[in-house]
């Protein structure tokens, strides 16, 4: 008997496998994934940002070592309307390591 229950648990994850796993908003297409280092657009059309690629500041390698300040700020993410935001060296977001 549990044979028979774990053979049809592993027919259904091969069935949600091939068809995409679409299973938590199926109305919604599948978007292929964005090109980094690009600016890209959100669905409002504006410009998503891309962060920075931080320097590593230890010259020894093998070593990394970076600087991270928490900044606070305001960001809008729609027009006319300022947001607080947090962020790791600046107001939103941080850099990319």
């Amino acid at each position: 008997m549990m044979n028979k229950k774990l053979l049809n648990l592993l027919v259904l994850v091969l069935i949600l496998t091939l068809a995409g796993c679409n299973i938590m908003n199926p109305g919604e297409p599948q978007r292929p994934p964005s090109d980094v280092g690009s600016d890209s657009m959100n669905d409002t059309g504006q410009a998503l940002p891309i962060p920075a690629l931080l320097e590593d500041t230890d010259p020894e390698v093998g070593r990394a070592e970076f600087t991270l300040r928490v900044q606070s700020g305001t960001t809008q993410f729609v027009e006319g309307l300022s947001t607080p935001t947090l962020g790791y060296n600046g107001s939103y977001l941080g850099p990319a390591i």
